[in-house]
């Protein structure tokens, strides 16, 4: 079974009520074909953060990929288990930025299990926080108010 939002924030339920194949598409924010304004609340998981998905995920699966960009997906997933750059520029269809190395990976890790609150309604607001603070502008901005 492949896993997306809303059941990707919720796999350890998911694990306990099934007995087949879980499977997960780390890189893509979104594929169930309805568009959003950026894919932030997507079912996508950083690099650094996959580890901590072993124990409820069976198989992850590229998609948007060609055989290049596949065995980057896969150094950077597998092998180097990190990514420096922007995370626009490694999830499709997640089009809001935020440099990977400036996000709390405890931040990030609130994800696992946040059963997607703020789509039924609530007022969590962690994703857009967490990648809104990993902006070097903001960074910039707030360090040159703090200089003067």
């Amino acid at each position: 079974m492949r896993v997306d939002g809303p059941l990707i924030f919720d796999l350890a339920s998911v694990r306990k009520s099934v007995s087949v194949e879980i499977r997960v598409t780390p890189n893509v924010a979104y594929a169930d074909g309805y568009p959003r304004e950026n894919g932030i609340a997507g079912g996508w998981i950083r690099p650094e953060d996959l580890d901590n998905y072993t124990d409820l995920i069976d198989v992850i699966e590229f998609e948007d990929v060609n055989k290049h960009k596949e065995q980057a997906l896969y150094r950077i997933y597998i092998e180097e288990k990190e990514w420096d750059g922007d995370l626009k520029d490694l999830i499709t269809n997640l089009n809001y930025p935020g440099v990977n190395r400036m996000i709390d990976p405890k931040i990030s890790m609130t994800r696992k299990d946040c059963k997607q609150s703020c789509m039924r309604g609530g007022i969590c607001r962690l994703c857009k926080t967490m990648l809104d603070l990993a902006s070097p502008e903001l960074y910039k901005e707030k360090n040159e108010t703090i200089q003067r």
